[in-house]
């Protein structure tokens, strides 16, 4: 039977029959897709560039090291050493072998050489394992140098004992001494350097999860210490009682990583509090982007170009690796610069929170 139509028969709708919008709606529709993929290109070009970029550009500059010896054996060696290393250490006049060792523990210079009759380098792998191999280095080549001054007047030497039937003399010798070894269960310093990241994303990653699950600002001041509390705790467990990654007093570590996570958590909740959620993509861009490729945590902040290692001392990341390594290998040196930055970062993420909730009470009311 044939169907007839009365004209009044809805037009027929589904998937499969919806026909694609046309003109300026088209356009529109279109855009969206485009500028995603446009923005993530974007935002995966700034992620390599900014872990990239601080290692692809390092180079070894004004690395302060200590000397010590006779005035005309430090002017003749400094100078050699300049011209070979394109300015890459900065010597540190020292009286003695003893303020060398002092230096060195107080984190004042990385190293140092010292120029008596039994010529000594003193490294600090601790420090930094690559600048403890430029040291090795640079023993290598002052052996040499001593060598070439010797061997007319060791030689002469060694044919007249050898005559006379006796002992010849020794050649010179370079002795090279680690002050301040790592520890026997990180021997190359990777395990700290790594930290530095897990501590950086595990601020972020607090803070975003007391921001999401909680409101009001006791609420949120609570959650965020007890993260910081709790996850210190495990964090020091894990890294110095299993892996013996970091040294020293179990309590004090435990201390500076709370305090990491609660400067770092804070932070995410107060600017997302305020800015919502591009407040919490500020705070992970200026932790995780900005300032952990900046922590020098691997190699010392005269490796990146200046004045960017200077300035990464003063995030959470690099206040936070420096310190580590201070209460670690280096509890002579003064650590108050980088407690001070921590606790201004902490500082900072309270009176965020405490006007994130200000400003949804203005709102509300």
């Amino acid at each position: 039977m044939e169907t007839v139509s009365t004209g009044n028969t809805p037009p027929l709708s589904g998937p499969m029959f919806n026909t694609p919008p046309t003109g300026p709606d088209n356009h529109r529709a279109w855009a969206k897709p485009i500028g995603a993929a446009l923005a993530g290109t974007l935002i995966i070009f700034l992620i390599l560039l900014a872990f990239l970029w601080p290692t692809a550009t390092s180079t070894a500059q004004n690395i302060p090291v200590a000397v010590a010896g006779p005035q005309q054996a430090v002017d003749s060696l400094t100078s050699t050493i300049d011209s070979q290393s394109d300015n890459a250490i900065t010597f540190v006049t020292v009286d003695n072998e003893k303020a060398a060792i002092t230096a060195i523990k107080e984190r004042k210079v990385y190293g140092a050489l010292v120029l008596t009759e039994t010529p000594t380098v003193l490294t600090a792998s601790a420090a930094s394992p690559v600048v403890s191999q430029m040291l090795t280095q640079v023993a290598s080549q002052l052996q040499t140098q001593l060598l070439k001054q010797a061997y007319s007047r060791v030689e002469e030497s060694v044919g007249a004992a050898l005559a006379a039937g006796q002992t010849p003399p020794e050649l010179p010798r370079v002795v090279v001494r680690d002050i301040v070894p790592l520890s026997d269960h990180d021997p190359r310093g990777t395990g700290l350097s790594i930290a530095s990241l897990p501590l950086a994303l595990g601020g972020v990653i607090g803070g975003v999860i007391v921001f999401f699950l909680t409101r009001g600002t006791a609420r949120r001041l609570i959650g965020v210490t007890l993260y910081a509390a709790l996850s210190g705790v495990v964090l020091t467990a894990t890294l110095q009682g299993w892996f013996e990654v970091i040294q020293g007093d179990f309590w004090v570590n435990t201390g500076a990583i709370a305090l990491t996570l609660f400067a770092t958590g804070a932070l995410v909740v107060g600017l997302g509090g305020l800015l919502g959620r591009p407040g919490l993509a500020l705070a992970a861009i200026i932790t995780v982007l900005i300032g952990n490729p900046l922590a020098s945590s691997a190699a010392p902040m005269q490796f990146l170009v200046e004045p960017w290692g200077a300035i990464g001392q003063g995030f959470v990341p690099g206040a936070s690796a420096t310190l580590l390594r201070n209460l670690s290998y280096f509890p002579e040196a003064n650590s108050a610069s980088q407690w001070l930055t921590l606790t201004l970062w902490a500082v900072s993420g309270l009176i965020l929170i405490m006007l994130s909730t200000l400003r949804a009470r203005t709102q509300s009311a």
